[in-house]
C-alpha cells in the first residue's frame, strides 16, 4: 500500500505524472478502481470545448524568492502566503504590496500547509524540520516558538496546519511518528506556548489529518502501512477515542451543518459518521483524497488525485463530478454562488506544462485560467477574487464574478 506524500515523494509523483503526459499519456477515463490518468474532461467524459472562456485577470505578481507556494490564507487586507522559505504576509491592494516575512531557513524547511489565524492576526504554522511550530503577530514579529523544547519533537513535525480551539487561546497539532513509533498530539497556550497538555498515538503518524469544530470536538487521522484510524478528543478530554477504522487518512475532515464529520482515506473514499462514531454513509470516489472537503449549497464537494471534483448529497449519493487527471495535492474553494475553483499541474488544455484554475459549477467548466507553473495550493476567495499561487512563487488574483 503506498504511504501518503512527504514532501519528497510529492513532488517525485508530480513529476512522474508530468513526464508520463509530456510522453503522450493523460488519456482514457479514471475509474475508481485504479489511478489510469484522464484527459481534461467534464462530467460527461467529453474534452472541454475549445472556446472555453478565461477569466479576468485582476492581478499578477511574481515572488520568485517564495519557491513553491502551499498554502494561502487571509484576514482583512493581509495574505499570507505558506511556502518553500517561509511564511510571506502581503497586503491586498490593487495589486500584491508586500508587508513582511517569516524565513523557514530555505527549502529544505519549507511550510507546508496554510497558517492558521487567529482574531488578532496572529499566525500559527509548522515548519517541516526546525522550528516546528510557531507563531508570528501580524508584523512578523516572532511570538513563541517549539524548537527544542523537551516536551516538542521537531524531528517529528509533519506537514498539518494546527487548529485553534477554546476560543483561540489553545492551539492544537499532531506529529508524525518519531522514532519510538509515537505520534503526538499537543494542546499548546496560544499566548505563550507553553504546554496545556499532550497525548500519544503508538505506531500511528499524523500527516495533514486534524479537524476541530466549533464546539471543540478535535478529530485526528492516521496512517500505519494502509491502515488509518480516526480518534476524536476535546480540550477538556484529551485520551484520544477510537470512532473509524479505515484505510490510510491524508486529509482533514470537516464538520457538516448537520453535525457529521466527512472525511477521505486513501482508499478512495468518503466516510460520514456521526459523534458516536457509527456510520452515516460512505462513498467511493476517483481518486485518494488528501486534501479537505467542502460544504456549499447542499453538497460536499471534494478534490481527489488524479481525478478531478466529486460533489455529492450531504447523505453521500452523487451529484456531478469534473474529471482531471493533473489534479494532485490541491484542494477545492466554492464561492457563494456555488462556483467551485480549482488548480492543476497541468495546462488548461491537459497534461502540458504549466498550470490552470478552473472554475466550475455543476459539473461544468465556466473558465479556465493558464498558469506559468503547476499549482499544488487550494486556491483562496477573498473580496471577489479567487486567489492561486503556483509552484514557481506567481500569485494569481482572477476575478470571481465574471
Amino acid at each position: 500500500m503506498p504511504r501518503g506524500p512527504t514532501e519528497t515523494s510529492r513532488r517525485t509523483v508530480r513529476r512522474a505524472v508530468l513526464l508520463f503526459c509530456l510522453a503522450g499519456g493523460c488519456t482514457g477515463v479514471v475509474t475508481n478502481s485504479t489511478d489510469q490518468e484522464a484527459s481534461v474532461s467534464t462530467d460527461d467524459g467529453t474534452s472541454l470545448p475549445d472556446g472555453l472562456s478565461q477569466a479576468k485577470l485582476v492581478w499578477k505578481s511574481s515572488q520568485t524568492h517564495l519557491g513553491a507556494i502551499h498554502g494561502l490564507t487571509a484576514q482583512g487586507t493581509t495574505l499570507y502566503v505558506s511556502a518553500d522559505t517561509g511564511l510571506y504576509l502581503f497586503i491586498l491592494a490593487s495589486t500584491l504590496q508586500p508587508r513582511c516575512s517569516s524565513p523557514s531557513g530555505g527549502t529544505s524547511t519549507p511550510i507546508s500547509a496554510p497558517a492558521t489565524l487567529d482574531s488578532a492576526g496572529n499566525a500559527y504554522f509548522t515548519r517541516t524540520s526546525q522550528q516546528c511550530l510557531s507563531s508570528i503577530d501580524s508584523g512578523c514579529n516572532p511570538r513563541w516558538n517549539l524548537a527544542g523544547l523537551n516536551y516538542f519533537d521537531c524531528s517529528a513535525a509533519s506537514d498539518t496546519q494546527p487548529v485553534l480551539v477554546s476560543g483561540g487561546s489553545q492551539v492544537v497539532i499532531a506529529t508524525a511518528m518519531d522514532t519510538s513509533k509515537v505520534a503526538h498530539i499537543f494542546g499548546v497556550n496560544a499566548a505563550n506556548g507553553t504546554l496545556a497538555w499532550h497525548e500519544t498515538l503508538t505506531n500511528q503518524s499524523v500527516a495533514r489529518s486534524l479537524t476541530a469544530s466549533a464546539s471543540d470536538q478535535i478529530y485526528v487521522g492516521t496512517t500505519s502501512g494502509g491502515v488509518g484510524v480516526l480518534y476524536t478528543l476535546t480540550p477538556s478530554s484529551t485520551t484520544p477515542v477510537q470512532l473509524l477504522t479505515a484505510s490510510e487518512f491524508h486529509a482533514p475532515g470537516l464538520v457538516l451543518s448537520n453535525g457529521n464529520l466527512v472525511i477521505g482515506d486513501w482508499n478512495k473514499n468518503l466516510h460520514a459518521v456521526n459523534g458516536s462514531g457509527g456510520t452515516v454513509w460512505k462513498a467511493t470516489t476517483g481518486g485518494r483524497v488528501i486534501s479537505a472537503p467542502v460544504e456549499a449549497n447542499g453538497t460536499v464537494v471534494v478534490a481527489t488525485i488524479i481525478f478531478g471534483i466529486n460533489a455529492l448529497s450531504l447523505t453521500g449519493s452523487p451529484v456531478w463530478n469534473f474529471q482531471n487527471s493533473m489534479v494532485h495535492y490541491a484542494g477545492v474553494a466554492v464561492d457563494s454562488a456555488g462556483v467551485v475553483y480549482l488548480g492543476s499541474a497541468g495546462d488548461c488544455a491537459g497534461g502540458g506544462t504549466g498550470g490552470c484554475v478552473f472554475a466550475i459549477q455543476q459539473g461544468k467548466p465556466v473558465w479556465s485560467y493558464q498558469t506559468e507553473r503547476a499549482v499544488e495550493a487550494t486556491p483562496l476567495i477573498h473580496s471577489g477574487m479567487v486567489i492561486v499561487g503556483d509552484e514557481g512563487g506567481t500569485i494569481y488574483a482572477l476575478s470571481t464574478a465574471d
